[in-house]
């Protein structure tokens, strides 16, 4: 049996974690900046700027359904864009959620290796502690795919990001049951959900010693 997620309009709970769903048209994987906790409408991430592309590294990929007992086909199609070729919108992609022709696909950078990223990069050091406490990155992000795509992603022996024209491109070799190199250009709204990693500081707050977690609904 595989991992299956809870769709709500603000948040996707996927094992025990809630995701933030509120700005992820904005929001890449390795994106940064403040996460805000408007009085009125949900915590999100407002984006400053994103981690270089060659500083992404993505070990762990995992594909999801959605748990449509427990989810509404309104907060489903809320903000669904799926990645890569596929066409269909609104009730075309939701039916095709149901029946598994497309999947959710979680990209995570390990919060090790975010660290070793960040401490590597001195303006991006300083950005986060210009902005205190409420600095954040986004460490995993949900995406929609077409299953045979998603399958390739997850069963992928290297991922590699690049950016071209402002877009963030992933590309999967090595494994899987396709040869050759298979690409997905992450365009803005391609983001269904995404987590986020709260900086915890060494004592003269000159490097990150480490990330932690931070879930929706968390102050």
């Amino acid at each position: 049996m595989g991992y299956t997620v809870v769709v709500h309009n603000n948040h996707l709970t996927f094992n025990g974690i809630q995701y933030f769903r509120g700005g992820s048209e904005s929001v890449y994987i390795g994106a940064y900046g403040e996460k805000k906790t408007p009085l009125f409408g949900q915590n999100y991430l407002q984006v400053q700027s994103d981690l270089p592309a060659a500083k992404l590294v993505v070990n762990s990929v995992t594909t999801a359904d959605i748990d449509f007992s427990k989810s509404s086909a309104g907060d489903v199609k809320l903000g669904l864009t799926v990645a890569g070729g596929y066409s269909g919108t609104g009730d075309v992609a939701f039916n095709d959620l149901k029946t598994g022709k497309l999947k959710l696909v979680k990209f995570e950078m390990r919060l090790g290796d975010l660290a070793t990223a960040v401490n590597a990069l001195p303006d991006v050091l300083a950005n986060l502690k210009r902005y205190g406490n409420d600095a954040r990155v986004a460490h995993q992000i949900f995406v929609a795919m077409e299953a045979t795509m998603a399958h390739t992603f997850t069963t992928s022996g290297h991922l590699t990001f690049n950016k071209t024209g402002g877009k963030l491109q992933v590309s999967a070799s090595g494994g899987g049951t396709t040869s050759g190199t298979t690409s997905v250009t992450l365009s803005p709204g391609t983001t269904y959900a995404y987590l986020l990693a709260k900086v915890d500081w060494n004592k003269g707050k000159s490097k990150v010693d480490q990330f932690n977690d931070d879930q929706f609904g968390l102050a």
